[in-house]
């Protein structure tokens, strides 16, 4: 509808108005960030309530994806995303270990304080082992 783009690697339900796409052949997850990455960036600011996404503008989008050997290159938007997550992972845990974070526990004042903003303070929470 609006042209906005994700990726799910669970089970959802989705309105009407939702196109869902499901891959053919079986795609690694980190090049299907890759794909919606890429759908994002040309939809961005092309759609909008006024001009909405729909089924017909799909298939008139078009994708410029990386090839090997005349190929999909799967593998290499795979790793390249990877790549990128552990750079961020590692700027990440950097910061936490430079501000103190990294093995931050909240005190139970901060606790509460999170469970009132959140409307999850009127739940009751325990451990509970779940048999299906």
């Amino acid at each position: 509808m609006f042209a906005n783009t994700f990726y799910r690697n669970y089970s959802y339900s989705a309105d009407d108005n939702i196109l869902v796409l499901s891959d053919k052949e079986k795609i690694p997850s980190q090049a299907k960030i890759f794909i919606v990455c890429l759908i994002n960036q040309i939809l961005h600011k092309r759609f909008d309530y006024g001009k909405q996404y729909r089924m017909g503008s799909f298939n008139q989008t078009k994708i410029q994806l990386p090839t090997k050997n005349n190929k999909v290159d799967f593998e290499f938007m795979d790793s390249f995303i990877a790549q990128i997550e552990a750079e961020r992972m590692e700027k990440l845990d950097a910061y936490l270990e430079v501000s103190g974070l990294k093995n931050y526990t909240l005190t139970d004042e901060e606790e509460e304080a999170y469970l009132e903003v959140s409307g999850l303070e009127n739940y009751t929470w325990m451990d509970e082992e779940l048999k299906f």
